[in-house]
Order: C-alpha cells, then structure tokens, then sequence
C-alpha cells in the first residue's frame, strides 16, 4: 500500500487510483516545493509497474522513465524524445511503463506541450505518464484538463525543521529556515541552505556594526564558489567529455575553450544565485529586528538571533532598521545587473553602517545612480 508522509488527501487518492482495475493513465501532481510530490511520484510509479517493488528504491528500472529539465526548458530532443519513445513501447518486466515529468511547468508550446497532448489524448495501453509541477497555472490548459488532478498542499514549518535536524542541521538554524522558507528548504540543496544562513549572520552583523566588513563579503564569496565549482550541469560533463575524445586531436583546443567558457557561466550563475539566498537570509534578519522593535517578538523566524539584535532592535531604532529594509531590497534587485556583486554587498553594508550612525542616504531604483 502506498504510503505519502504528511499528504492525507493525495495519498487517499493514489491508494484509491491503485485499487481500481484500470489506474488512470495521465495524473498531474501539484503543489508547494518541498511538499512531497516528487518522491510519491516514484512510489507511485513503481506500485503501477510491480505492487511487489520496493516504493522507496532508489535503483533504476527498466520500465521507468524520468524526464527532467537541466535548464530553464525541457528540451524536445535531447530530454523529452527519449521518454516518449519508452513510453510508447510495451513494459519490459513489469506490469505497466510509466514517465514522469518532473518540472512540467517548462515544457513550451514549441518544445514539448503539444507533443504530449496526443499521448495524453490516447495513450499507449498499459502506459502511464505522471506530470509533476510547482506552478500547474503555467501548463496548457489543454494539458491540466486531460489529467487527473492530485493536489499536495503545504506542510507545517515544525515538520520541516524535523527534517532538516534529521538531515543534519542545528536545531537553531532548521526552526529558523523552515519558519522563514516553509517547504521550500526542503527542496533546496545544501549549499542554498548554507547561503541563506550566512545571509542571516551578515545580516546580524550588518544591523549591529559587528565585523561586518569586505572581509565578510570575502568570506561569503570564498565559501560560495568552492561550492559553485563542485557543481558542474549535464551540459558541462558533455563538453569536457568531448574535449577529453579530441585529445591530441585537431579541434582540441576549440573544444576545451568551449568547456571552460561554459564552465566560467555555470559558476557566474551560481554566484549570482548565491547572493540571491545570502541577501534572502539578510532581509529576514532585518525583519526578524523590526518585529521586535514592534513588540512581535513571536513573528520572530530566527529565534537564536534575538539576543545579538537586541541592542538595536529598539522601538527608537525602527526607522534605522525599516530604511536597513529597503536597502537590502534594492541591491538584491541590482544583482542581475552589477557585474561585481561581491563589491555591491560591501556597498550595502556601507550604507547601512552609514545609516545606523544617522547618516542614511537617500534610496534609489534599482539600477539608478544616487542624485
């Protein structure tokens, strides 16, 4: 029997989608980050291929196809082709074949949305294909209106700091991140989550005037691409799997600068990415200090900072920590458009040492230069 931890409803319906001779073939699973979908999709899938399998194997299997985006769009030949043409065929050792296609929400009308439509009008027999997405508004409503719905809903922060604690964070920092992120911590990977509590510490010591310095901004940069440039995307393991078979070879040296060009945006992106969560976990820090200044010390997501934001998270200090607010706002706005984001944090922190000593300086558009 199925089982999805903390889903009542979707598990009612998958155990009840089981039962009946003939599971409906096209299922939409929707819903939250972090809420389940994903992993009950394969529990569902392998209860469709063999009620015998284990439903939280991990191991691949002949008659489960996953298809996955590595960008910001499935890509009709190179991710979503194979699927189809597995789906298509008769199962190998199961009872049925099923795909899953995880982040349907990227498939485009051009790379993949009407592809589907005739498999979802007339699938196979003893096919099933399970569409998995966040944002089920952005699919086809000619693709929403030819599955069966199965809805997740978010989960309760407590039973998200359970599980981060179980993968191994602090007590402290797992209440504060699933307070702040909800279910969506669960979904980010380490090295996110690390980011994001960095961003609350800068933030601490950004509003107290604490070593918050070009050596922070240098600290965070550091920690940041070691991490980037231990991640490396389909994309990048092809190139320099290429370079590697021209080695010694005409086209070798094209080939590698190909692969380092790409490699340089891969970590470009994650530095920018990076900063995104480092200033997330910062403005929560700021608002963490506003709440208490206004006596809603229980709105508080980072408990464990309290007693370092106490000395300037004053009802005398509020308007200090609104404009400390907004100017984190602004340069989390700017990234996209600063080329050295390292030099606009240490900027930021800057403007509000200069503000937390009552010289504010007036708050611009983003991407506009102070009058």
């Amino acid at each position: 029997m199925i089982s999805v931890p903390d889903q009542p409803r979707a598990e009612r319906l998958l155990r009840a989608s089981l039962a009946r001779e003939r599971p409906p073939q096209q299922l939409l699973f929707f819903g939250p980050p972090g809420s389940g979908k994903r992993d009950a999709a394969r529990r569902f899938a392998r209860a469709l291929i063999d009620p015998a399998l284990d439903p939280d194997g991990t191991g691949a299997h002949l008659d489960l196809s996953v298809v996955a985006a590595a960008g910001n769009t499935i890509r009709l030949a190179e991710e979503l082709e194979p699927g189809l043409r597995d789906l298509a065929m008769r199962p190998s050792v199961g009872r049925r074949r099923v795909l899953i296609i995880e982040a349907a929400d990227r498939l485009r009308d051009q790379e993949g949305s009407s592809r589907i439509l005739k498999l979802l009008e007339e699938p196979p027999e003893r096919s099933h294909m399970i569409l998995v997405t966040d944002r089920p508004a952005d699919l086809l409503p000619t693709i929403r209106s030819r599955c069966i719905p199965v809805p997740f809903r978010p989960i309760r922060w407590q039973l998200v700091a359970e599980r981060l604690v179980a993968d191994g964070m602090s007590p402290d920092d797992a209440n504060g991140l699933a307070r702040a992120a909800g279910p969506a911590a669960l979904a980010a990977d380490p090295a996110e989550r690390s980011m994001r509590l960095a961003g609350v510490e800068l933030g601490v010591r950004a509003l107290t005037g604490r070593d918050a310095g070009l050596g922070l901004v240098s600290e965070i940069q550091q920690r940041m691409a070691e991490a980037a440039t231990g991640r490396s995307s389909d994309e990048l393991v092809a190139l320099r799997a290429a370079a590697d078979a021209l080695a010694g070879k005409r086209g070798e040296k094209t080939a590698r600068k190909r692969a380092d060009d790409q490699e340089k945006r891969e970590v470009r992106r994650a530095m920018t990415d990076g900063w995104v969560h480092v200033l997330d976990g910062a403005a929560e820090a700021a608002a963490d200090a506003i709440a208490i200044a206004v006596g809603a010390s229980g709105s508080v997501r980072y408990s464990a900072q309290t007693g370092a934001l106490a000395e300037v998270a004053t009802p005398e200090r509020q308007r200090f920590l609104e404009h400390a607010f907004a100017e984190i706002g602004r340069t989390r706005a700017e990234l996209e458009l600063n080329p050295t984001i390292d030099l606009a944090v240490f900027a930021l922190l800057t403007r509000i040492g200069e503000a937390r000593e009552g010289r504010p300086q007036p708050l611009t558009p983003p991407g506009r230069l102070p009058t």
